[in-house]
């Protein structure tokens, strides 16, 4: 068929119109987004350095609908994030967030970065699990009541969006009874407040360590009110309090250095004293507390069972790091290569074989049947027998037909071989 003419004063179709190159509209490329992966900042009220080695997992993390999490709330989030003890521990081993200038005596796998399935083997919990524990971070972080300051508070008279504007408030309404809470909660049970007022040190620390001990108090507070274990949850307590406060007095006296020498030796003295104090602090305060488990063993179930659970957790590492090394294989499904090796050792005070075919292979048979009650072996007691005495004869005529030497071990002086044979083994 020919193609249809056109018929004439028909217009052009639109699609087959050319478009002038100039009238064509240009599109830029689009440029790739700046990946930030380590950034350093300086926590409110100290000198030294911290760095977040996974900064963009981080931003990810907090960010919301609402806000961008980026690198100037970084001294924010470390003030506010230390408040909740487990949770700044997740971020920290999650993220790499460490002090660019370590302890002296800081142990270099709790600043080791970790992935999330690592995490959770190591702590003994579900991914689940984990993703909670940070939830309820973020959402403490962005509550509704406020938005984070540079401080690291939470201010309720400030909108998520950023309105500096004061909320309107009427008669009925009543500040947040948080702060009256905690001292309550703090003269119930006998704490002063003026135990977290330490000179020198910057205000917002000092709320850190209150809000930080709070947190540790609802946790004790079963024991706090019994009278057989008061006493010993209250010397944990300060326990803790003690070796936080150790930890950081070490992290700032290692940040900083002084041109005066005397100032700069008593600076080294101080240290040197607190590093040395620090294992009797732990140690008495891992013995208080193993008293108080030993004596209200009911007063942390959560804290037992994550316990349980890490332990498992490093039941199945320690398989899988066994099984993962190929000197500890099973040849025979009962031994390694080695120990078979050692088996088959012959010499003049023992020419024949320990190793016993027979005895392989029933235990073999068991294992397979060990759930079956039923379980009987399809070898007789006479041929496991035969085959432990067919396999040494057979083992001892190829010994002598290929004349392997039999080493003598009692032999004493120059002819002795047992210590060359003992060094070839």
């Amino acid at each position: 068929m020919g193609r249809p003419k056109k018929k004439p004063g028909a217009a052009a179709q639109p699609e087959l119109t050319s478009i002038p190159v100039a009238a064509q509209p240009v599109e830029a490329a689009p440029q790739p987004a700046p990946v930030i992966e380590a950034v350093e900042y300086t926590p409110v009220g100290e000198s030294g350095l911290w760095r977040v080695e996974r900064f963009e997992l981080l931003a990810a993390e907090f960010s919301t609908a609402q806000h961008q999490f980026d690198p100037s709330l970084l001294p924010a989030l470390h003030t506010f994030a230390a408040r909740y003890v487990r949770g700044w521990m997740i971020c920290r081993r999650l993220f790499g967030i460490a002090p660019v200038v370590l302890p002296l005596n800081g142990d270099p796998d709790d600043y080791r970065v970790l992935g999330r399935a690592e995490l959770c083997a190591t702590l003994g919990v579900e991914p689940g699990q984990l993703n909670a524990e940070l939830e309820a971070l973020r959402s403490a972080l962005w509550k509704p009541s406020g938005r984070l300051e540079s401080d690291g508070t939470v201010s309720p008279s400030k909108a998520i969006h950023g309105s500096t504007e004061p909320r309107p408030t009427g008669k009925g309404d009543v500040a947040p009874p948080l702060i009256e809470e905690e001292g309550a909660l703090l003269r119930r049970h006998g704490f002063s407040e003026v135990m977290f007022t330490v000179a020198g040190r910057a205000t917002t620390e000092n709320a850190a360590e209150r809000a930080a001990f709070v947190d540790r108090l609802r946790v004790f507070e079963k024991v706090l009110t019994g009278p057989a274990t008061a006493r010993l949850a209250r010397l944990v307590l300060l326990g803790e309090l003690r070796l936080r406060r150790n930890e950081q007095r070490q992290f700032a006296l290692e940040a900083l250095r002084f041109d005066d020498e005397r100032e700069e030796r008593a600076r080294a003295n101080e240290l040197k004293e607190l590093v040395r104090a620090a294992p009797q602090l732990a140690d008495d305060y891992e013995r208080q507390l193993k008293q108080l488990d030993e004596l209200a063993p009911w007063w942390n179930v959560t804290g037992k069972t994550v316990s349980f659970a890490g332990c498992v957790a490093d039941m199945i590492k320690g398989i899988q790091e066994y099984q993962r090394d190929e000197s500890t294989r099973l040849i025979d499904g009962i031994m390694t290569a080695a120990e078979v090796q050692v088996e088959l050792r012959m010499s003049e005070q023992a020419p024949d074989p320990r190793y016993r075919l027979g005895l392989v292979t029933y235990l073999n048979l068991a294992r397979d049947g060990i759930w079956d009650p039923n379980w009987k072996s399809e070898f007789s007691v006479m041929q496991l027998a035969l085959l432990d005495a067919g396999f040494k004869e057979a083992v001892r005529r190829l010994a002598e037909e290929r004349g392997m030497h039999m080493p003598d071990l009692e032999a004493d002086g120059p002819a002795g071989e047992y210590d060359e044979d003992k060094a070839e083994g």
